[in-house]
């Protein structure tokens, strides 16, 4: 099977079995007889599965589903094969000291959490609760 993927980008290294990020401990659930194709953009795999060139496609959940409204011919089956950390990425030029500014921006995300304006941003902007995902 050929499965399309977003060339340098997370999911590649998921299915090669490379990805690393620490802190995390990945399970590879990848078969062994597939044919990766990496794309610069996951608009041009989508449009390669609609059309027939590749078997699969790996991408995000929010990427698939707004291509299924758009009109592109494709399913999204099964669960995600994984889920990955996200990072907020902050000014190194900042007067601010940087484990301060680490630490407010934490406790801003845990506050959310807590009082639920996390999980209704995920719901509003991606029709699902991402907050509830592994890790949670």
């Amino acid at each position: 099977k050929r499965v399309g993927v977003c060339g340098a980008c997370t999911y590649e290294y998921y299915l090669n079995r490379t990805l690393k990020i620490p802190g995390f401990d990945f399970q590879f659930t990848v078969p062994e007889d597939i044919e990766i194709v990496t794309y610069d953009t996951d608009s041009t795999g989508i449009q390669d599965l609609a059309l027939g060139r590749i078997d699969a496609m790996v991408s995000t959940v929010p990427t698939l589903e707004e291509a299924i409204k758009k009109g592109k011919k494709i399913t999204l089956l099964g669960e995600p094969i994984f889920q990955e950390p996200l990072s907020v990425a902050t000014d190194k030029s900042s007067l601010l000291p940087g484990d301060t500014l680490v630490a407010e921006i934490n406790a801003v995300i845990e506050a959310m959490r807590a009082d639920g304006t996390l999980s209704e941003l995920s719901m509003k902007h991606y029709g699902v609760d991402f907050t509830k995902g592994a890790g949670s």
